[in-house]
């Protein structure tokens, strides 16, 4: 028996408008870990870059309406959000602790949740730079071409502390 082995076929290429977006598969195909995993590292990579916040990337990543670190949202207001998040912190990096992430996908792999330790740096317009740990997690549903459903994220404070910083 055949068994289709890609499901987010996560190459990574630059479009027309400049901004970086993701290859997806057709509506209804089956997500396997290995590709959900990938499209987890590779999202994060995106969203270090201002270029890639805007409508095109929102509208390829996020379906309609998504649960949005406890909220059910919009794209707009997802898109709304993440613009807010960049005033506010306009230099940014991310990267995910490698070894860290974990896939689990339903029987019939339309639906994968995906997380992983993440590694945040912040600058903010008056140039004091955060550092901060937390477990990003994605509902990632084959049902919408492969677009999150759900995000959302937990702080992990270094040894001793608690961390203050709201939403990543």
């Amino acid at each position: 028996m055949f068994a289709m082995k890609f499901l987010l076929p996560l190459m990574m290429f630059v479009s027309l408008s400049g901004s970086p977006a993701m290859a997806q598969p057709a509506a209804g195909v089956a997500m396997d870990p290995a590709g959900a995993r990938r499209w987890l590292e590779d999202y994060v990579r995106i969203w270090s870059s201002d270029r890639a916040v805007n409508a095109d990337t929102v509208n390829t990543y996020y379906a309609p309406v998504v649960t949005y670190y406890g909220k059910r949202m919009t794209r707009r207001q997802v898109l709304d959000d993440k613009r807010r998040y960049i005033r506010t912190y306009p230099g940014r990096m991310y990267e995910i602790v490698e070894g860290s992430v974990a896939v689990g996908c339903d029987g019939a792999r339309t639906l994968c949740t995906t997380s992983g330790v993440m590694r945040v740096h912040l600058t903010d317009r008056a140039g004091r730079t955060l550092m901060r740990t937390a477990r990003l997690r994605l509902a990632i549903s084959a049902t919408g071409g492969g677009q999150i459903i759900g995000e959302s994220a937990v702080d992990i404070p270094a040894p001793g502390k608690t961390s203050g910083l709201g939403r990543l």
